[in-house]
């Protein structure tokens, strides 16, 4: 049996009010996850570099030119 495994990299975004990010999420699923994220790694958003079709090393290249 043959199984693969995809590495998924997120880059989290640090927020001075993550409950004004998580009341703005219509799916409960969502809401969750953002929940867990921010309970677990500080932060509701985070952002996923397969969601944008792009290497997890251009999404962070990116977001610190912006910053």
């Amino acid at each position: 049996m043959r199984q693969n495994f995809t590495q998924i990299k997120f880059e989290l975004s640090k927020t001075d009010d993550p409950e004004k990010y998580i009341k703005k999420v219509k799916s409960k699923s969502m809401r969750h996850s953002q929940i867990y994220n921010s309970e677990n790694f500080g932060s509701p958003i985070a952002i996923a570099s397969h969601s944008f079709k792009m290497s997890f090393k251009a999404l962070e290249m990116l977001i610190r030119k912006k910053i």
